[in-house]
C-alpha cells in the first residue's frame, strides 16, 4: 500500500491516504513515498493516472489530468525514502 499525501494548491490543506487509490477534487500536489526506480510505468486512463510498480502493485490517482478553469493542474512528486 502506498502512503499518498495530497496538498491542495489553494489553501494548502493537506490530507493523507494510505491505500491503492486517491481521488482529487481540486488542483493539488500529490506526494508518494516511492523511489522512482521502483516504478515500472506511468499510464493515463481517461483523466486518471495509473502508476504501476515493479512489484505489480498499482496506484490510481483519480482526476489527475483534470485542469481547472484557470488552467491549474496537478503535480506528482516522488519522495525517495
Amino acid at each position: 500500500m502506498a502512503d499518498i499525501s495530497i496538498t491542495a494548491r489553494s489553501g494548502g490543506a493537506t490530507s493523507n491516504v494510505v491505500g491503492e487509490s486517491a481521488s482529487l477534487h481540486s488542483p493539488s500536489i500529490i506526494k508518494l513515498k516511492i523511489n522512482p526506480q521502483d516504478i515500472a510505468s506511468l499510464d493515463r486512463s481517461g483523466n486518471d493516472l495509473i502508476i504501476t510498480l515493479n512489484t505489480g502493485e498499482k496506484i490510481t490517482v483519480d482526476n489527475f489530468f483534470v485542469v481547472d478553469a484557470q488552467g491549474h493542474g496537478n503535480e506528482l512528486v516522488l519522495e525517495d525514502e
